[in-house]
């Protein structure tokens, strides 16, 4: 069912999937999401995932608010459930790419210094050959984050 719902909802170009280690999106294949275009498709530990996947920190749980609203004590489980999707497809985009920013400190231009400095210390105290290979690491996260900002594809809603 997942092979034939992403193969009619294409395409998956140029989008990020985050998952929480699920079996879902292997079989038969390494990665279901890659076959069927997507950019990346990273596989976090749990506790981490809950944190970086914008449906299970922001989209799910602002459509279950909705949702359990909408809802009746006694209400059947297939009720309940379309509740549940008319919601998640309400979730406001901009809301969605908002909380992009702030869970992938977007939001927070000298991030990635601040990170490095608290990992590693002042430049200044490395020694030259770490200070080459670290340089070139930097740089390349930070051509990462200025080529996502400039990206224009849709975020998953």
């Amino acid at each position: 069912m997942l092979d034939k719902v992403l193969h009619d909802l294409r395409p998956w170009e140029g989008h990020v999937f985050v998952e929480d280690m699920g079996a879902e999106f292997h079989p038969p294949s390494e990665s279901i999401l890659l076959d069927h275009g997507a950019e990346h498709h990273y596989i976090l530990d749990p506790p981490i995932h809950d944190k970086f996947s914008i449906n299970d920190a922001h989209v799910n749980p602002a459509a279950k608010v909705e949702q359990v609203a909408m809802c009746e004590n006694g209400d059947p489980e297939w009720k309940k459930a379309l509740h549940l999707v008319y919601s998640i497809s309400a979730v406001l985009t901009a809301l969605t790419k908002r909380a992009v920013e702030r869970n992938y400190f977007l939001d927070k231009p000298k991030i990635l210094q601040a990170i490095d400095e608290a990992l590693w210390g002042p430049a200044s105290a490395r020694n030259n050959e770490y200070k080459k290979r670290h340089a070139y690491c930097f740089e390349t996260d930070e051509e990462f984050l200025a080529e996502s900002k400039h990206v224009d594809t849709p975020y998953p809603t």
